[in-house]
């Protein structure tokens, strides 16, 4: 607010020759909004006064929000209060000091313990929301972020799609190279995915080989159009240690609002399109579609009753004789689960699917 006040902090700020600190000043909010808007890089701290003529310092807060800003705010008060020191508190202020104790060492102390408490604290939300393996957005955020966005493109009317993808034989190459090797195979999966997708796109390694891709404000061809360059791009051979490792992926698409209006149903139907991508050859995406919708519902019906199924002892098992065609005898029996289900059976090789996607069993 004062440029007095602005010239005494740099003056207490360059007494100390082994730091260096470039400074911006603002003269108000609105200077200081269009400063952080037109910088190339993120300031690391912001000092800021809590009397700013009309206005007050902690409206700087709501600006540093709303603008997706995450940096230590140091408070600078003429004189400190119990009031404006719980106004701070509330509004996520790192310090509040009072300028008539704020000697140059105090200062630079306080700078310095602000910087280290958010590179802290930065790292663990990196941990707590980031595959340590890939870099990519972990399971947690990328759902926190598929609700949130699902929400804006109801309000603002937009369409979206969801990716889900997965290494074909991924076990393969973990069983042949080692762990090591798979890992970074992943890595480099990643690494591609994130290449190929748009910067306002979400990556998300969702756990093990699985990746999903939440592609923003698309039409009904970017789905398509992505799917296929990400198949694409990862048939090229990954070369690790030497080797050289042919890989494929599969990939489920699925579409707000024409197929799923809600983030669980986007993320089952993409999934049950992947699954049928890998029943059909792998290497390959399908769309999930409103033809899909009626199998998808009963799919869905069936996969909720099938543990219950299973306490109760309902399924049967049927020996289907393999019998020689030379000799007439049975050599052999093949052993096939039925489900009885009301007025139908559901077949063998529908039950060996639904155990397997809701893996019932080791």
């Amino acid at each position: 607010d004062d440029s007095n006040d602005r010239l005494l902090t740099k003056k207490k700020l360059s007494l100390y020759d082994n730091t260096s600190y470039q400074v911006s000043e603002a003269k108000d909010l609105k200077q200081a909004r269009q400063l952080i808007e037109e910088t190339k890089h993120p300031f690391d701290l912001i000092l800021v006064d809590y009397y700013l003529r009309q206005e007050n310092g902690l409206q700087l807060m709501s600006i540093l929000q709303a603008m997706d800003v995450k940096v230590p705010v140091l408070l600078l008060c003429g004189k400190l209060s119990e009031i404006i020191s719980q106004q701070a508190l509330e509004s996520d202020v790192t310090e509040c000091m009072s300028k008539d104790e704020l000697t140059p060492d105090y200062l630079r102390r306080s700078i310095q313990f602000a910087l280290h408490n958010h590179q802290q604290q930065t790292a663990l939300e990196k941990l707590a929301h980031y595959d340590i393996l890939t870099g990519l957005l972990n399971r947690s955020l990328f759902l926190d972020r598929l609700q949130h966005s699902l929400e804006t493109h109801k309000r603002e009317q937009h369409q979206c799609t969801l990716l889900f993808l997965d290494i074909d034989a991924f076990k393969q190459v973990n069983d042949q190279y080692g762990h090591t090797t798979g890992d970074n195979l992943l890595r480099e999966v990643a690494d591609r995915l994130t290449n190929h997708c748009r910067k306002a796109d979400s990556i998300a390694r969702f756990g093990g080989d699985e990746f999903v891709i939440l592609l923003e404000r698309t039409d009904n061809v970017t789905g398509h159009y992505i799917a296929q360059k990400i198949l694409i791009a990862l048939e090229a051979p990954v070369v690790l240690n030497g080797q050289h490792i042919n890989i494929t992926v599969s990939i489920g698409v699925s579409t707000f609002p024409q197929t799923a209006i809600s983030h669980e149903d986007l993320l089952q139907q993409a999934d049950d399109a992947l699954y049928k991508a890998k029943a059909e050859g792998r290497a390959r995406y399908i769309h999930f579609s409103e033809k899909h919708r009626d199998l998808w519902l009963r799919r869905r019906k069936l996969e909720a009753e099938l543990p219950a199924a299973l306490n109760r002892g309902d399924l049967n098992i049927v020996l289907q004789p393999i019998v020689s065609v030379a000799t007439g005898n049975v050599h052999a029996c093949e052993v096939l689960t039925r489900w009885p289900h009301g007025e139908f059976t559901i077949p063998a090789l529908e039950v060996i699917e639904l155990v397997g996607q809701l893996r019932l069993f080791d």
